[in-house]
């Protein structure tokens, strides 16, 4: 049995499920914060130490403190802000008034008592006792609309609202560095298994895709981005790290392989209606960190292995 202190994953979900599940099987003690008692069930049976917990509410930075020293957390929470469908509910703000229309309005306030009340607040009273504080982010905070090449060295300088929420989050861990080291995660887009079934579905039912067929997907399989959190832990990494696969590609490709793997029709693309996070021809992200410092073997470098692998491992329909 591991005897050096635990680890935190805050945010049980897609990610920080299977990131629980991968250190729980090395013996490692591992504590993951969930809202949903289902999820904690899972994970206790994975040998994960659940926390069943709403990181906003006003108690929970001191239940999640007197867990600790942590020897590393990593912060892998819903990083939508609250104007996004999941956050549509009451928020406990901390000094002690209650709102329920911040994902309704989205103004300005409501989202900073939201990041106030989870992020800002979580991250001060954990940072000094915590060794090492991994921060998942995304490459959304990087607003490259041309197609141009991008890497941990490319300036930030978001587009879309979501890149600016990011940013700003990791902005915010910076100023509150406590006594710890940082590293921060900028992942690309999340897939793999349980992950496909809907676009799936829209494909078979011949609905168009929003956005230039041409513009290009930044992609990581799970599995992978669990793998690179594993290594910027065992390496003790403090520095910001880009994590994406070998192959950026046009989304008429990714979508034409995953008709053809799903036997659904050729894909069908609307550009009169591209999403704010698909603007013009977007950016290609550069792995070269990820690979040649850190190391990682990717066991999907690119959507072709990585849509095949999830395929078959979707649940049956």
């Amino acid at each position: 049995m591991d005897r050096s202190p635990p680890k935190l994953i805050l945010g049980a979900g897609y990610l920080g499920g299977r990131l629980a599940r991968l250190w729980a099987t090395r013996g490692e003690t591992v504590l993951a914060v969930t809202r949903s008692t289902a999820k904690a069930t899972a994970l206790q049976t994975a040998g994960v130490h659940p926390v069943v917990l709403d990181m906003a509410a006003a108690e929970a930075p001191a239940r999640l403190a007197a867990h600790g020293p942590f020897s590393a957390v990593v912060w892998a929470a819903a990083p939508d802000p609250p104007t996004s469908p999941d956050r549509r509910r009451t928020t406990n703000i901390p000094d002690g008034r209650r709102r329920t229309e911040a994902a309704a309005t989205g103004s300005p306030t409501d989202r900073e008592s939201f990041f106030e009340s989870v992020l800002r607040r979580v991250r001060e009273v954990l940072a000094e006792r915590t060794e090492h504080w991994i921060h998942i982010s995304s490459t959304s905070v990087y607003g490259q609309q041309a197609g141009e090449w991008v890497d941990e060295a490319t300036p930030a300088e978001p587009k879309s609202e979501a890149g600016r929420w990011q940013l700003a989050a990791e902005q915010l861990v910076r100023r509150s560095a406590g006594g710890g080291r940082l590293a921060v995660l900028r992942l690309s887009g999340l897939y793999g298994p349980g992950r496909l079934l809907r676009r799936i579905d829209s494909l078979r039912r011949g609905e168009p895709i929003a956005g230039d067929p041409d513009a290009w997907l930044n992609l990581i399989h799970v599995d992978d981005a669990v793998a690179a959190i594993d290594a910027v832990v065992s390496a003790d990494f403090t520095d910001t790290l880009l994590v994406s696969d070998d192959e950026p590609v046009p989304r008429r490709h990714y979508y034409t392989r995953l008709a053809e793997l799903a036997g659904a029709p050729p894909p069908v693309f609307d550009s009169s209606r591209a999403p704010e996070r698909v603007q013009g021809l977007g950016k290609r992200c550069r792995n070269r960190r990820l690979r040649t410092e850190l190391g990682v073997p990717l066991r999907y470098p690119t959507f072709r292995e990585g849509l095949r692998h999830a395929l078959a491992e979707e649940p049956p329909r």
